[in-house]
């Protein structure tokens, strides 16, 4: 498995980690980007209406 993005402030050790087995890393890896608004609309309001998992 190749990794595409890692959130901003996770270091890549710590992705490798928490997968238990090893991960394809290219030399530049970029920060995954933010949800957008519909993004966030859609996962509070259809996914997780009561924020039993994504918070708020």
């Amino acid at each position: 498995m190749m990794v595409e993005s890692i959130h901003p402030g996770v270091e890549r050790n710590q992705v490798e980690e928490a997968t238990g087995f090893k991960l394809i890393m290219p030399d530049f890896i970029q920060a995954t980007p933010p949800p957008s608004d519909p993004e966030l609309r859609l996962l509070r309001g259809e996914v997780d209406p009561l924020r039993l998992v994504i918070g708020r």
